[in-house]
This record gives structure tokens, sequence and C-alpha cells, in this order.
């Protein structure tokens, strides 16, 4: 048995074959992402140290951790992957008492005061380590509702499980509607450019700094993400930004002008990013956990809903650190 942190070459492609042979793992939790989730900290003067790290058996990864300790400016340590929580991945191999005893020594060597974990319950199972966080942390838990389109299915099935109100809206946007598809073959920074400007028009301000506009550029560059443009008579009007891997894609962000807030244009987008999705060869379409804390998010739910979806269960797990333990 031996322990490779993140700085080691292999890392990522450890965490790439458990990944793969998991149940349902979010491809958010990846190497550019890991730059990209910080990011928003970093601009806020918060500093990381990454504190990812596999367990390796016979050179086959059997258990990874994905996370970074993000010391705020007041100096309070919080184990998460920045703007996420952090996450556990078990794979098709058991893990042996001795490699969850060394995964839970490991993980109280890296001092914090808090923890935020999302499990993705992806063997049927809290992961080992949500039921120690629980347990010896003072540990809580939510269950959200995770929507996922299984695209194995043809494109008509997919299209006749979308809530009957919502065809109507997509065949508007199939007439009106002209989307462009950005990938790795035909992008250029000026399409980011344009999205970066629209965001910071809509929203009156600017929410993020440049360099997470560049991070999102050099995925599509890479391939780990594709880019929509929606346009009516030649003006584009609405983008929306969809990082993937080898399994699933999923809702990153989007923008429309606020004139156009009353036509169905994300739909449309939407639809056609599960279509490019299932093109590319992805397993599900993942359009993120759901809330329903306050109205705006109740509402964002009920849209999440009606494009099909299976409703598969996440875990947002907290906990005390390991400050005080070590």
């Amino acid at each position: 048995m031996k322990i490779l942190t993140q700085e080691h070459p292999l890392f990522w492609h450890y965490v790439r074959f458990l990944q793969s042979s998991s149940g349902y793992h979010s491809a958010q939790y990846s190497e550019l992402n890991y730059k990209y989730y910080i990011q928003r900290p970093l601009d806020n003067g918060s500093s990381a140290s990454p504190a990812s790290f596999v367990i390796i058996r016979n050179e086959v990864p059997v258990l990874a951790f994905i996370g970074a300790i993000m010391t705020n400016p007041e100096g309070r340590r919080e184990l998460s992957f920045g703007e996420l929580p952090c996450t556990v991945i078990e794979g098709g191999v058991e893990p042996s008492n001795k490699e969850i005893g060394e995964f839970i020594v490991k993980i109280n060597s890296l001092e914090c005061d808090a923890v935020r974990i999302y499990d993705y319950i992806s063997m049927g199972h809290f992961s080992f380590y949500t039921r120690e966080v629980i347990s010896n942390r003072e540990g809580g838990y939510e269950i959200l509702e995770y929507p996922l389109v299984p695209l194995e299915k043809d494109g008509s099935i997919l299209f006749s499980k979308i809530r009957k109100s919502y065809k109507s809206l997509l065949n508007w946007g199939e007439r009106e509607l002209v989307v462009k598809k950005i990938n790795g073959k035909n992008v250029k920074w000026k399409h980011f450019e344009d999205f970066m400007r629209m965001h910071i028009d809509v929203s009156g301000r600017q929410t993020r700094s440049e360099e997470t506009w560049k991070l999102q550029y050099e995925m599509v560059q890479k391939e780990e993400a594709f880019l929509l443009i929606g346009s009516l008579n030649s003006k584009a009007i609405s983008y929306g930004f969809f990082p993937y891997n080898f399994k699933s894609c999923y809702y990153g962000n989007s923008v429309s002008l606020r004139e156009y807030f009353d036509k169905p244009i994300f739909h449309r987008l939407l639809w056609e990013a599960i279509l490019y999705a299932k093109e590319l060869g992805c397993e599900y379409f993942d359009i993120s956990p759901m809330s329903y804390d306050d109205e705006k998010l109740s509402d964002i739910a009920k849209f999440k809903t009606g494009f099909g979806a299976d409703i598969h269960l996440v875990a947002r797990v907290t906990g005390s650190g390991t400050r005080d333990r070590v």
C-alpha cells in the first residue's frame, strides 16, 4: 500500500480510474476544476493548500480524497474543494480495514476547523468517511435531490420524458434560436470575453475574476467542457457553459440578456447541451443538486426536474475539524 498526493504526476490519472469504476461521481472533481473552484476564494483573500491524496494497492487505486485546506482572511481553516465541498471516491475494489485506517490518519493530519463533504452515495451507502464525520466530529448531513438525465436512451425517448409544458417552449427555441457549439476545435478567447462581458452587464457587476473565465476557456481548449451560444436574428443573446468527462456532463453557468427573460431561451440551450453530451459519449447529464431553501431556488429546482431526469440522492455533510485532534 502507498499514498500518493495531488502533486504526483499520475494522481489525476488514478482519480479518473476510480471515477470510472465507481458509481456516479460528478465531473466537477478534476484537475482544472480544482483550480477553478479555489479561484474565487483566492480572489477574496483566502489561501489554498492542496490536500488531495489517493491510496494505491498493487498499482491499483482503492480510495481517493479530493479537497483542499482553504484558509480565510480571519485564519479559519476549512477542508473543502474551494467553493464546493470535498469528496471521497471509492472504486470497485473493497478497501481493507488497514487502508481505511490509513485514510483517516491522513485526514486527521490535515489541521482544519471544519469540513464540508459531498457524499454521492455511489456505492449504495454512506462512505466510511461520512460515517466517521457524523460519528466522531459532531457531524450532520442534509440529503439533496440530484437530477441526472440518463443518456443511454435514444434522443426521441429522452424528448418524450420532458415535461409536457416544455415541449412547445423547445419548439419555439428550435424555430427562433440558432445554437452554436464551441469546443476544442473552434474555441477562441473572444467567445469567453463576450460571455464575460454579458455576464457583467446582466449582473450589474463583476462577480468573479477574469482568471476564472480563462480557466473555463482552458477547459474548452482541452476538451473538458463546451460552450453553447444562442443567437436570435444573428445577435448572441445567451451563453451556457458545460464541463464534462468520460462519464458525465454538468451545467456549469450561463447568462441571457435581460430583455429576453420572457423567452424560453435556456430551455433550448439546456436541451442542446443534453443531446451534445450524449453525442460526446457521456452516460449522464448532471443538472446539479436541487435546493428548496428559498422561493428562487425552489423555482430553479422545479425547472431542473422538467428535463426527464432520474432523481439520485447526495448527502451534503458538515462536521468539526481536525485541528484539535492532531
